[in-house]
């Protein structure tokens, strides 16, 4: 009950903030009455009560220029998270503005407080919870906010930083997407809600990328659902699970808007603050939602040469499946910070086998893809393949699993087109890359790199290629069959000149970075019986540019 009356009166104090000028005076004297009789009222109750002086104080750093639109800035305590509106905030007095450091002091009651953050306010519009500058991290690379705990009445936490950016704050706007969720799957009998989500990045590089809506009925077939979301062109809609007795957690996403390539997220794109967009429709799979566990896995990752100055993270995955059969058989982990020769990292994962575990970096538009690859766990049988983790029970950590990523590196990576039927001996396919055009037999084995096999029986595949930094003058499509030996391996594509289809193209890497777009044609029906050969495949590409070239 303490508590409670506390957040009470937090919570009438901090709504003065959200009176407009003309009426503040009354609402003041009103406002007084109030807290008196509160106060009056409690010390009948609890005799001998202390002032509340407990709290969270510490200074916001903030970066860029405030928007000449701004109102006011105040730095917010939730109670639960995610916070379903403003009764779920404990609210500071507003910031001075026009700062780049301030210092701040949020009276709080004793308790847990699973958010800390920055808000900011427009002029003449309300506040709108999820218009954050920034949030208290207790790890620069965390994904979710970090938890403050306030013991009692009387101890106030203090230097805590968090860093603000107003390129974050976003105008009042009336755009939304609409859409119809399909439910499919057992549904847990302690689950608590399903709750939409979306950002303008896949996989979100941490919680402040995320625009999280409200919890949407999950009791029949099919639900259907307006998301408000100011504009912009979204690489994420969909959303996330959440069972009694646990904390939210972004992992459990249940459902995506995806593609028609279901590796690929569906992108929404809103132009204008009053535009809505229709027909975002999903599936949720009950069965993918994630109990909490303290099992997973422990290692390394190890860097070798230095990153591109704007490549400052990365963020660990893994999949039951290799390759995914979609995008919602990822699963995010936490995000790894690019500092220094090596970093170690624990990966929360269920008990069960793991096909796949890697390590995706971003390109110079901060986006990551599930091609952009940096690194993986190997097969310690063949290094070309990545390697299975196996969590044996709840409890239980694989430890000592080792990742390395190369800056002196780059890639390329595009998407093999498949003609005619996949022969049944297939035992793989894979992309390879020469520096020079092969004359002889002997320049076949002068293969600067190999993919990891393409998913097989599909009519296209995308794929990335780790190469040194140079020139590749010959990219090809190479088919192997099962009980064959690898000096039987067959050409089936080639990747071409764009200006002279006749000729193969070629292909400029450079350290740290991708060039995309590098699409092939595979043509099965050039295999001949054994003994024989393949001819190549030639046809009339998309032009190649690198990520830079995009900007």
């Amino acid at each position: 009950m303490t508590r409670e009356r506390d957040k009470r009166a937090v919570w009438a104090i901090a709504r003065t903030a959200l009176i407009p000028a003309g009426a503040r005076k009354r609402a003041t004297a009103a406002l007084s009455a109030t807290v008196l009789g509160a106060l009056l009222a409690g010390c009948s109750i609890d005799k001998g009560l202390s002032p509340l002086r407990s709290g969270i104080e510490g200074q916001v750093i903030f970066r860029g220029e405030a928007p000449a639109a701004t109102e006011r800035v105040v730095v917010v305590a939730a109670y639960t998270f995610p916070p379903a509106g403003p009764a779920d905030l404990a609210f500071s007095d507003p910031l001075p503005l026009g700062k780049d450091t301030v210092d701040f002091r949020l009276v709080l009651p004793p308790g847990r407080y699973p958010f800390l953050g920055v808000l900011w306010k427009e002029v003449g519009n309300p506040y709108e919870i999820w218009n954050l500058l920034g949030a208290y991290f207790q790890n620069p690379s965390d994904f979710l906010p970090g938890t403050l705990e306030v013991p009692d009445r009387i101890t106030t936490i203090s230097g805590v930083r968090i860093e603000a950016d107003y390129s974050r704050a976003q105008p009042h706007s009336e755009s939304r997407i609409l859409g119809t969720i399909r439910y499919i799957g057992e549904r847990p009998a302690d689950l608590e809600e399903v709750r939409l989500v979306a950002s303008l990045f896949f996989p979100p590089r941490n919680f402040l990328d995320l625009r999280i809506g409200n919890a949407v009925p999950f009791t029949g077939e099919t639900v259907a659902y307006t998301f408000p979301l100011p504009p912009g062109e979204y690489a994420l809609v969909g959303a996330v699970g959440k069972l009694k007795g646990q904390d939210w957690d972004p992992q459990n996403i249940v459902g995506l808007y995806l593609a028609e390539d279901p590796l690929q997220p569906g992108k929404v794109k809103i132009n204008s603050p009053t535009e809505e967009v229709a027909n975002v429709d999903f599936t949720v799979d009950f069965g993918r939602i994630q109990r909490k566990t303290d099992s997973g896995v422990r290692g390394t990752v190890y860097f070798v040469g230095s990153p591109p100055a704007d490549v400052r993270q990365g963020i660990l995955v893994a999949s039951r499946s290799y390759p995914p059969r979609s995008l919602l058989d990822v699963l995010i982990g936490p995000t790894i910070p690019i500092a220094g020769d090596s970093v170690s990292f624990a990966f929360r994962l269920g008990p069960g086998r793991y096909e796949f575990l890697g390590l995706l970096l971003p390109g110079p538009s901060g986006q990551i893809d599930v091609t952009s690859i940096a690194a993986y766990y190997r097969d310690p049988q063949d290094s070309l393949r990545p390697g299975a983790v196996e969590i044996p029970s709840e409890g239980a950590w694989v430890g000592s699993v080792r990742l390395r990523v190369d800056f002196q590196r780059g890639a390329i990576e595009g998407t093999v087109r498949f003609r005619g039927a996949w022969p049944t001996n297939t035992e793989f396919v894979r992309v390879a890359a020469f520096d020079i055009i092969p004359r002889t037999t002997a320049d076949y084995y002068k293969v600067k790199g190999f993919t990891d096999p393409l998913p097989t029986g599909v009519t296209e595949a995308p794929y990335h290629l780790s190469l040194p930094p140079g020139v590749y003058r010959y990219i090809i499509v190479v088919w192997k069959a099962v009980g064959t030996s690898l000096f039987d391996i067959k050409q089936i594509g080639l990747y071409t000149n764009p200006e002279d289809p006749s000729a193969p193209g070629s292909v400029e890497v450079r350290p740290g970075r991708v060039v995309t777009r590098v699409d092939i044609d595979a043509d099965f029906g050039l295999l001949r019986p054994p003994g024989g050969t393949a001819k190549v495949v030639r046809r009339n590409p998309t032009w190649v540019r690198s990520r830079d070239d995009a900007q």
